[in-house]
């Protein structure tokens, strides 16, 4: 029975991570922003567009899932659906690139401060929440003998590395101004 209750709720969580994930892509699509891919992952979804993307239009893009989990959030009535949609938007929040958090971030820090700026501001954030991160985690590995941060930390580092090294690297081209 136990497992059967797990099930669904694994069910239930990776279809709202599916629909906060079409948020984003139906935003995309309001803004006429093309669509390349959609990519299912072990534990989430991430949509790719084709393009530069406006500053402002990724901001917009960017809020479209976590307002559509908080929506869900307030819609259902059921605890568990809620806890899971509560979940999703403020794991979603954390300023991590490729979270949307980062990616809100990084958007508004452009448009207020300009963007050399706001990427080496964002690097910091991102480097600074990994470390928390970290320390949470073998906090609790060593007190409470869970594994599972540990492996979500492993994760985020993984994927933000991938991102600060191009977010680094777009910098660099925008530095040189090379086009």
């Amino acid at each position: 029975m136990y497992a059967i209750e797990n099930l669904e709720i694994f069910i239930c969580a990776y279809t709202f991570i599916i629909l906060h994930e079409i948020a984003h892509v139906l935003m995309a699509t309001l803004l006429n922003i093309k669509i390349r891919e959609i990519e299912l992952l072990p534990i989430g979804v991430n949509a790719k567009y084709i393009g530069k993307i406006s500053t402002q239009k990724e901001l917009a893009i960017s809020l479209a899932g976590p307002i559509a989990s908080f929506l869900f959030y307030k819609f259902f009535k059921i605890s568990y659906l809620k806890k899971i949609n509560l979940c999703i938007a403020i794991t979603n929040l954390i300023p991590l690139k490729p979270y949307d958090g980062g990616r809100i971030i990084h958007s508004l820090l452009n448009i207020t401060i300009g963007e050399n700026r706001a990427i080496k501001i964002c690097i910091m954030i991102q480097k600074f929440c990994l470390n928390l991160l970290a320390v949470l985690a073998i906090i609790l590995l060593i007190k409470y003998k869970k594994y599972y941060m540990v492996i979500a930390c492993i994760y985020m580092i993984c994927i933000v590395k991938d991102e600060l090294e191009n977010e680094k690297f777009n910098a660099l081209i925008k530095y040189l101004q090379i086009d």
